[in-house]
């Protein structure tokens, strides 16, 4: 009987935290607003049935929902029900298997149910990248500019086609929008738009530092084939190494001191071919990168 119990309140918890908020019973007696604020208090609640609809149960679900729906993803139905699942497998140690696969089926059917309209809830949602939160207008807007950006890119081109990959057009948008990463702006225009995303080089590579790395291998700090950023090359190196370089007490020695090791041979060629070029020093694993133009300083 208690196994029966707790599958109703389960059932219960997960039904009413995943109802949209003007289709609760306590929006429609007027107890709570659109975005589940409470207007009435309990204290205020004359009838049964306002009584009924505004329990400590509802409360707490309430409470809960608005929460969830500050995060990233938070306003869709679907991260509500897996998020609450969660909540409920941690919180009781009761159930037994069958509900919890009882539980698991539903959500796995509604989250099938709701496959056809992932890639619009997409746009809609959230983005979290890197600790930073970005609405989602601004992700669509990038993904629309980047859109254009291309296609123009492809009618000055003409025949000769482009001559650059997604990714460089795309750390050209990002840096127009606060707080919108490139490489996820790269993996959402092609999502959205794969034909045109064919159409650009799939990669970038200059023969000369093909040449001095080889078939682009790990060479010490170095890792890959060196691409552009912005019309700069691009040499991405290990953390360590990164940090390393930002962290020297000196201004310029710590740079002297990398320029001189057998790592930095590739950058050291390169720069010496092309004195008044600017390059790119990149951490291999955050992205994260740094301007290297001081080479008289070096």
């Amino acid at each position: 009987m208690a196994s029966v119990f707790n599958a109703f309140i389960a059932y219960q918890f997960l039904k009413t935290l995943t109802n949209k908020w003007d289709q609760m019973e306590a929006y429609k007696l007027g107890i709570i607003d659109k975005n589940g604020k409470q207007l009435k208090k309990t204290a205020e609640l004359e009838t049964a049935k306002e009584k009924q609809a505004y329990t400590i149960f509802h409360r707490l679900v309430f409470n809960l929902k608005r929460v969830l729906e500050r995060f990233p993803f938070g306003k869709s139905r679907i991260a509500s029900y897996s998020a609450a699942f969660a909540l409920l497998k941690e919180s009781r140690d009761d159930f037994s298997d069958d509900e919890y696969e009882l539980m698991e089926s539903m959500l796995m059917d509604y989250i099938n149910l709701q496959e056809s309209t992932l890639s619009d809830s997409y746009f809609e949602s959230v983005e979290l990248v890197e600790g930073v939160a970005v609405p989602k207008k601004t992700y669509q807007h990038a993904v629309n500019a980047l859109k254009s950006v291309v296609d123009r890119k492809m009618k000055e081109a003409g025949k000769r086609g482009l001559k650059h990959s997604v990714g460089y057009y795309s750390a050209m948008v990002a840096k127009t929008y606060s707080g919108v990463n490139s490489r996820e702006l790269e993996r959402m225009f092609k999502s959205a738009h794969p034909q045109l995303a064919k159409e650009c080089v799939e990669e970038e590579m200059s023969e000369e530092i093909v040449n001095a790395v080889g078939t682009g291998a790990n060479v010490a700090g170095l890792t890959g084939v060196p691409s552009k950023f912005a019309g700069m090359k691009v040499f991405p190196i290990k953390t360590q190494t990164y940090v390393g370089l930002m962290k020297g007490k000196k201004k310029y020695a710590r740079w002297k001191k990398y320029m001189e090791t057998q790592e930095a041979t590739p950058i050291r060629e390169y720069i010496k071919k092309r004195p008044k070029e600017k390059v790119v020093l990149m951490d291999q694993s955050s992205g994260t990168m740094m301007i290297l133009h001081r080479h008289n300083e070096i």
